[in-house]
């Protein structure tokens, strides 16, 4: 079954230049979603490399990533929901994807990453 993309959230990167670490909103994420997650029968998965930085305002960024991962959870039963990241030279594209319907969810942050 092909992937087919749900929503997508560019997130502009010059909003800030500190560098936030994705996979720690992450895990605090997963954290405060976990009740929700283990009604329905869902694993959340962080997949995010420990190391990843992006340069981005971290409300927004979790703002954002709350939003996903909620829809995520809310919208799958059953089913890994994973939370990863595909750099590019340019952008960080946060995808949180449930494995059993193939449906992504993503958002792009423009910019550097570290």
């Amino acid at each position: 079954m092909k992937p087919r993309p749900s929503t997508h959230h560019p997130v502009n990167a010059s909003l800030s230049d500190t560098k936030i670490s994705i996979h720690q909103i992450v895990s605090r994420l997963i954290a405060s979603l976990q009740p929700s997650a283990v009604k329905r029968n869902n694993i959340l998965l962080n997949d995010i490399p420990g190391e990843l930085l992006v340069n981005a305002d971290e409300n927004t960024l979790a703002y954002v990533l709350s939003n996903l991962v909620n829809t995520a959870v809310s919208t799958t039963e059953n089913s890994c929901i994973h939370i990863e990241a595909i750099l590019t030279d340019d952008h960080t594209v946060i995808r949180v994807k449930d494995q059993d319907t193939y449906i992504y969810h993503t958002m792009e942050i423009s910019g550097s990453h570290a």
